[in-house]
């Protein structure tokens, strides 16, 4: 439980400052998971996981929400759109289908943005 909240506060420590959106959806991130946002690495186990572990995942999508502003509707989709593409470009990795996720995931999130 620990360790999942310090790997939380390590990657959000990391992603923060300037364009969130751009850094999320970056190679950067992408290709390294062990520094970054572990809710995209983790996106299949969370639901598997002791029940004591929800609070800290909770705590981390609330700040995620926080920082991004703008209705809460918008903001949930924003980062479902950014968690989600990290996630499917993490398992192409290497291909430039996995390229093409993360430019999507950034242009379409762009447009979530100015609504």
């Amino acid at each position: 439980r620990e360790a999942l909240r310090q790997s939380c506060q390590q990657g959000r420590a990391r992603l923060e400052g300037g364009d969130m959106l751009r850094r999320y959806l970056s190679r950067a991130h992408r290709d390294q998971p062990e520094d970054g946002c572990p809710l995209a690495s983790m996106l299949s186990e969370l639901g598997q996981m002791h029940e004591s572990t929800m609070p800290i995942v909770e705590e981390e999508i609330e700040h995620y929400l926080a920082q991004m502003g703008g209705s809460r509707q918008k903001s949930m989709a924003l980062l479902a759109l950014m968690i989600g593409g990290l996630a499917v470009s993490r398992a192409l990795r290497g291909s430039d289908l996995s390229d093409e996720f993360l430019l999507a995931a950034r242009q379409m999130g762009k447009e979530i943005a100015s609504l």
